[in-house]
């Protein structure tokens, strides 16, 4: 029996179960687009690009070699996996560009591997914002950035060493 069969949905299935809706300028339907958005970075394994701290394949497979370097193949494969998780986060914020690009985000301009994470915190930074105009009472509990920290283990990286690849190398 084929491995491949027990751990792959090859239809993809469940992405078209849970489709990311368009986030809705006033956020309004913030937390539906949250869950869907979760749930596509999690089955393509690309949750961690998120909050800035995937591995690359390279890292993963470097266990005590301090001294080898990524090859090219590392490189395009983690530049594409980066890419395609800011893809499936950009695809569905048309609404709020302009007032993210207002807030002071640079629309990933000058960027190399387009940080998913850094557009993540300035969707938050907006919510923070709209929640703070519209009503402040009602959130005060949420006021933090929803990026999971110390408090919550089982959504971080568990690796204990970081050596990211450097995509600015000649490929």
């Amino acid at each position: 029996m084929n491995m491949d069969n027990d751990i792959h949905d090859p239809g993809d299935d469940a992405i078209t179960r849970i489709p990311i809706p368009h986030l809705h300028e006033d956020l309004s339907n913030y937390d539906a687009w949250q869950h869907a958005l979760y749930f596509h970075l999690r089955y393509h394994g690309l949750f961690y690009f998120l909050l800035g701290h995937e591995q690359s394949r390279w890292e993963l497979r470097m266990n005590d070699d301090d001294n080898a370097a990524p090859t090219n193949h590392d490189r395009v494969n983690y530049r594409r996996r980066s890419m395609h998780a800011y893809s499936i986060l950009f695809s569905r914020i048309g609404h709020i560009i302009p007032r993210l690009l207002a807030a002071g985000w640079d629309g990933d301009r000058d960027s190399v591997a387009f940080r998913t994470d850094l557009l993540w915190i300035k969707i938050q930074e907006l919510r923070r914002e709209i929640r703070h105009g519209h009503d402040n009472d009602m959130h005060m509990e949420q006021d933090q950035l929803e990026v999971p920290g110390p408090e919550a283990p089982h959504l971080r990286n568990q690796s204990h060493r970081s050596r990211a690849i450097d995509l600015t190398d000649a490929e």
